[in-house]
């Protein structure tokens, strides 16, 4: 029995007049139905938490025990009578309804029913049973505008009415948007189809509580606060533990107490909006800090663009998908994994913010990850730029022009000293997730970038160079500084890139570093695969070129075969591709043995998952959906319309970003202070998710300047576009092409 602490009491939440419970516990059941152990004393130690830890204002127990015996009768005036008529909960009181007993499931015409079963039930009668649905009615039909049901029995899942959403880190403007909003909640301690077969055997568990019990009383006490995660030697949470909260720290917990037989849900009703019930810690200040200015900078939403590795914390909706595509990886019948999907589907996605990050968190040690690679125009210059990591000092060269880069040193400071800038300017309470990011900004031009260029070896400033080029190329003034930066580059990787032609040096590469890193997997990259196909020129020939006849794609197509016929046992090669190109790999006998063992299609997102892609950025940011008057659920709606649309998925960040951008305008010029995202009539009338992009891009064409304008804007677009076997594919125009 977990004992509780009476000098640790949570803050009262002013924002309600009264905090309601009703706690019911039944142990000692008549007409022979077997007894339980724990219910009556887990209702008794949870009204006391209640009571004395958490300030409720009034709290009913009812238990073998009490002078209110749990009988049907009286739990039906409970119900009806006492709830409604007495006690009158009102919009400005909220109420926990709490019941741990036997509970059955009967088949019905529309699914598993429950039941409660009261302490004078007759088994063999259902009309001496509490029907869930009926406990749903009774309780739906008072006032108060928070609810919490918790139900400890089995088969405690049939009382289902809806799934939840996830929880997510909460704001100031989470936090005021849960008190005001109705939050209509229930927790369950098992599925509808939970527990064992002998429905009334006692198989609660432990000495003096269930499972379930055990777990819910650790976490009102304060273990359950676990959102935000721990993290840079900060402890977990907030202060404050929302429904979805505590049914995380049940579900991980639960599981470990009954040994994976329960299985914790939670559920909204039918007059939930867009509350939570809380909880705040007792003896701790909650600490809620205000969520970002809306700002286009900070929209959570990547429109057109993929996910990048960075972007992992706004990645949501794939994470079943990320867990498969691991277990694939690890027990691949070869080095290859071919992650196919038509376009629009998330492959470079899932593989950069989604496998990527999955494997930093789980398994950091045990894999080397190689910067993720495109092959554009020059596939083996890509290949030796993301290989440069693992190359030895000894095959490095050096570029004469490296002592020419005078201004890094320069730039670095100044970078340095404006983040620092920004970190004095910032409050401290309201921004702290930006400042640790500022800090570890600071640190890594401090220690890896401006360390290594004042006190390192020419081979380690070159390499500097060419492992961190985007970060020093972002921080030149102008062309004059960049373009001798490039050639630093250029100079290094060439003549790597000429050797990795002969596919025994790459093979050579990988097994040197394999030596000098046992236990460890290799994982190489290669994104945007079909781009050998659309972008890839043929090669000039070379003297060191063996093969002069073939275009650099072919060559690279070669290296691939030979290091799959080379079998190296620590290296794992991923490769997104449009579905629609698959055909043309085939050709290679080479490949071709590997390639269906390879396959990993990525399917269409499910209606859970869209929500979720839909929903959790924007809840990072404490931004929700509005639904309009007279409209149906904006996210319903979305939903609805993208899982009806093959390879979707930009197109609906894009309409996301959109609505972003709209409201973040009105912030910014005073309209509005509101954080709730719409979907208006005109949203309608341009085609809905279909018709955004179309939209916005007439939009972008009609407001150019004159017919001149628009006819380059043509030619332009066109370039971007290529045809192959009758396919279009969208090409990437360097810079230089359009000057």
């Amino acid at each position: 029995m977990i004992q509780t602490n009476k000098s640790q009491k949570a803050q009262r939440l002013e924002s309600f007049k009264r905090s309601l419970a009703v706690v019911i516990g039944i142990n000692e059941y008549q007409k022979k139905i077997p007894k339980l152990r724990t219910a009556k004393c887990d209702a008794e130690v949870l009204a006391q938490i209640l009571a004395e830890q958490h300030q409720y204002d009034k709290v009913i127990l009812i238990t073998d025990e009490t002078e209110c015996k749990p009988t049907l009768k009286n739990l039906l005036t409970l119900l009806e009578e006492r709830l409604p008529k007495e006690i009158k909960p009102t919009k400005d009181d909220r109420l926990l309804f709490y019941f741990a007993g036997h509970g059955i499931a009967h088949e019905s015409d529309k699914g598993p029913a429950g039941y409660l079963v009261p302490q004078d039930a007759d088994l063999e009668n259902n009309k001496t049973l509490l029907p869930m649905q009926k406990l749903h009615e009774c309780l739906s039909a008072l006032s108060c505008r928070h609810l919490l049901i918790i139900l400890d029995c089995c088969f405690a899942g049939t009382f289902q009415w809806s799934t939840a959403r996830l929880a997510t880190v909460i704001r100031k403007e989470h936090y005021d948007r849960f008190i005001k909003s109705p939050a209509w909640q229930a927790i369950t301690s098992a599925a509808h189809n939970q527990e064992a077969l002998d429905i009334f055997r006692d198989n609660r568990g432990g000495n003096k509580h269930s499972p379930f019990a055990e777990a819910l009383f650790q976490a009102l006490q304060g273990e359950g606060d676990v959102i935000p995660a721990a993290k840079n030697g900060k402890l977990a949470g907030d202060g404050v533990i929302t429904a979805r909260e505590l049914h995380i720290y049940l579900e991980d917990n639960v599981a470990k107490y009954s040994s994976g037989s329960q299985t914790p849900g939670i559920w909204t009703l039918s007059k939930h909006d867009r509350g939570e019930y809380i909880f705040l810690v007792p003896g701790a200040e909650p600490k809620l800090r205000p969520a970002p200015e809306l700002t286009e900078k900070n929209n959570p939403y990547r429109g057109l663009q993929s996910f990048e590795e960075e972007h992992s914390q706004l990645f949501f909706g794939r994470k079943q998908l990320v867990e498969e595509l691991y277990k694939k990886v690890d027990h691949a019948f070869s080095s290859l994994t071919v992650v196919l999907g038509v376009s629009g589907s998330g492959k470079s996605s899932l593989v950069k913010a989604g496998l990527i990050p999955y494997l930093h968190e789980k398994y950091e040690k045990e894999w080397c990850i190689l910067k993720p690679m495109r092959p554009s125009e020059s596939p083996f210059t890509a290949l030796a730029t993301t290989l440069f990591k693992i190359t030895n000092n000894n095959d490095i060269v050096i570029s004469q022009q490296l002592d020419n880069l005078h201004f890094i040193e320069k730039n670095i400071q100044q970078e340095i000293t404006a983040l620092n800038q920004r970190i004095d300017d910032y409050d401290i309470n309201s921004e702290e997730d930006e400042i640790t990011r500022l800090e570890q900004k600071v640190k890594y031009f401090v220690e890896t970038i401006l360390s290594t260029w004042k006190e390192g070896t020419k081979e380690e400033k070159q390499r500097l160079i060419v492992e961190h080029f985007d970060e020093i190329n972002n921080l030149c003034q102008d062309k004059n500084e960049q373009k001798p930066l490039q050639e630093v580059v250029l100079n290094c990787l060439n003549p790597l890139s000429l050797r990795l032609r002969d596919p025994n040096e790459f093979i050579k590469i990988v097994r040197t570093w394999s030596e000098k890193s046992p236990g460890i997997r290799l994982l190489l990259v290669i994104d945007q695969f079909e781009e050998l196909i659309t972008l890839s020129s043929q090669s000039k020939e070379h003297q060191q070129n063996k093969q002069p006849n073939l275009t650099e794609a072919q060559q690279f197509l070669k290296l691939l075969e030979a290091t799959l016929a080379a079998n190296l046992p620590q290296l794992s090669i991923i490769v997104t591709l449009r579905s629609d190109f698959e055909p043309r790999f085939l050709n290679s006998e080479g490949l071709k043995s590997y390639w269906t063992q390879a396959r990993f299609p990525v399917r269409a997102m499910g209606s859970d998952e869209l929500r979720e892609t839909i929903e959790r950025p924007a809840a990072e940011m404490a931004l929700y959906f509005e639904q309009l008057p007279g409209e149906r659920n904006p996210v319903d709606k979305l939903v609805d319309e993208v899982g009806q649309m093959p390879g979707a998925l930009p197109l609906l960040s894009f309409t996301l970003s959109e609505l972003y951008i709209k409201l973040a305008k009105k912030w910014v010029e005073g309209k509005s202070s509101d954080r709730a995202l719409t979907l208006d009539a005109e949203f309608d009338l341009e085609g809905g998710v279909a018709g955004s992009l179309t939209s916005r891009a007439n939009k972008e064409y009609e407001e150019l300047p004159d017919d001149k304008h628009r006819a380059t804007m043509r030619r332009v677009m066109l370039r971007m576009v290529t045809v192959e076997s009758k396919e279009s594919a969208r090409r990437r125009v360097p810079s230089s092409e359009l000057v």
